[in-house]
């Protein structure tokens, strides 16, 4: 019996979305077989669930909305199709380069070297996990970090992507290791 995904009713909180197609071609050009190909963290709503009981949680996504998903999330329904809670749903993508943060989460754009001077300073063994940005997106129900804010991320929280030269880190407010204003946090 086969199941078609799109006729799916998804209970609670679960969607299910339809991944975009995976990359078969790496940066440098090697062509990759299908299956060592990477699946891509973007993808279109499909479908809701039945919704949050009693109503205690308003749905934040809609159908046919653009969002970003980690990497490995979901329930694979075959034919590129996931289910997932609506929670594992990181962001939404509203345009090409733009991206709004859900569920409690940030965008921080990491700081290349010439914007790290008179900065905190890092020993030389932290450098590799550790790294400073600047706040450049925040869900509407964040309630510690805020635009603007300059902060202190593992290199290993998150999903990280790169738009037009930039190092992007999308994660949840709570990985945030500290938060600081640039004037402060100069020595």
């Amino acid at each position: 019996m086969t199941i078609d995904p799109k006729k799916l009713t998804p209970l609670g909180d679960k969607v299910v979305l339809k991944m975009d197609d995976a990359k078969t071609q790496t940066k440098g050009g090697i062509h990759l077989a299908y299956t060592n190909a990477e699946r891509s963290p973007e993808a279109t709503v499909v479908r809701l669930g039945t919704g949050w009981p009693e109503g205690d949680y308003p749905w934040q996504v809609q159908q046919d909305d653009r969002v970003l998903l980690e990497k490995f999330g979901g329930q694979d329904l075959g034919e590129g199709y996931v289910i997932v809670k609506e929670s594992d749903i990181l962001a939404f993508l509203p345009t090409e380069d733009s991206i709004v943060p859900v569920n409690r989460r940030i965008v921080v754009r990491m700081l290349p070297p010439d914007e790290k001077k008179g900065l905190l300073w890092l020993p030389e063994g932290s450098k590799q996990t550790q790294e400073f940005g600047v706040v450049v997106g925040v869900s509407d129900d964040c309630e510690i970090i805020d635009n603007g804010d300059y902060v202190f991320v593992s290199r290993t929280q998150g999903t990280h992507y790169r738009v037009g030269g930039d190092d992007f880190i999308l994660l949840l407010e709570d990985k945030v290791q500290a938060k600081f204003k640039k004037d402060s946090a100069s020595l």
